[in-house]
């Protein structure tokens, strides 16, 4: 009874959040010395420097990447129980992000997306905490600030900027210096970045990503064999129920959780868009789409008012993933 578990405000969840963790990432080693990874799209100079290190030892890399990823589900939840988003405090947002990035291989080791995603959360946390303040300077200033170091990870979080600029619209009265302070904290990394990189003769590496990796040749790289086919229908239809109850249940959601949801919206709208500077297109790609999504699939499971219901769902998600981290284990 997994999700019924983590339906429950429980300080157990401390340790079972961790614990499903490492059973997703314990399918890592089936990826090691396999063809089952796709590349490290979107990632930018400064997380190749990085790479370059982890790449040497794939463990440590499947290390970060576990530490990350629980780090990033315990602040998702957090943020999501703070601000009331969901009918009642649970660690569901935390069992579907995980969920969602452990169903494929190549994010059970270190990639951007991971890092880009923390740098997102962590830039949801100011955006949201500007709700009704009579000054948000310094929650759109870090937000950009964090917005601009994740994009110098993975390029694609870029789109997120417009993210900042959707949320004091629907938050926040017209106020033009929070939309210039906001640009300003997205430039700061970059002017760092122009400036290390321009010291050390290697600017051309930066501007190429920047200026014309968006506009290279896509490839689009989704596996199409019948057990992916069967994750993609089964994610496919959680995620298109769960935006049906959104918006069925909006007009009796209080002012603020509406907004907010209506920002999540956005955001995953935002993240979809992304996907387009990424020269080779695969599930990677859309592990930005996480961050909201695990909001969206609590709230429907949530709503779920029988038990065994719910518990199925889950549970045929969870197997279309073990089928899929299985089938690249007997290909070895």
């Amino acid at each position: 009874m997994l999700v019924t578990s983590f339906k429950t405000y429980s300080p157990s969840a401390i340790v079972k959040v961790p614990l499903f963790a490492l059973f997703l990432w314990a399918f890592s080693p089936i990826y090691h010395t396999t063809s089952g990874l796709l590349p490290a799209v979107g990632q930018m100079p400064m997380y190749k420097a990085l790479s370059e290190v982890t790449n040497h030892f794939y463990y440590v890399s499947v290390f970060l990447s576990l530490c990350l990823s629980v780090l990033s589900a315990f602040w998702i939840n957090y943020i999501v129980n703070q601000h009331n988003l969901l009918p009642r405090k649970t660690y569901l947002p935390a069992l579907f992000y995980l969920l969602y990035t452990g169903f494929c291989g190549t994010l059970l080791t270190l990639h951007p997306v991971v890092l880009a995603n923390l740098l997102l959360i962590a830039a949801s946390h100011e955006l949201f905490n500007t709700y009704r303040k009579d000054s948000a300077l310094s929650e759109t200033f870090n937000a950009g600030m964090l917005i601009g170091i994740a994009s110098l990870l993975y390029l694609p979080a870029l789109f997120l900027f417009l993210f900042i600029w959707v949320t004091l619209i629907l938050f926040r009265p017209f106020i033009w210096q929070e939309y210039v302070v906001a640009l300003l904290g997205l430039c700061l990394p970059w002017i760092y970045a122009f400036t290390y990189f321009f010291m050390h003769d290697t600017l051309s590496s930066l501007t190429f990503h920047l200026l014309k990796g968006p506009f290279r040749e896509k490839e689009i790289l989704f596996p199409v064999s019948r057990l992916y086919i069967w994750l993609y229908i089964i994610l496919g239809t959680v995620v298109l129920g769960a935006l049906i109850r959104i918006v069925n249940s909006s007009q009796i959601m209080p002012l603020k959780t509406k907004k907010t949801f209506s920002l999540l919206f956005w955001c995953f709208l935002l993240c979809a868009i992304s996907i387009y500077p990424n020269s080779v297109i695969g599930p990677p790609s859309l592990i930005l789409t996480a961050i909201p999504l695990s909001v969206f699939v609590s709230n429907f499971f949530l709503q779920i008012r029988r038990a065994w219901v719910a518990e199925l769902i889950f549970t045929l998600m969870l197997l279309a993933i073990l089928g899929v981290h299985l089938s690249v284990y007997l290909k070895k």
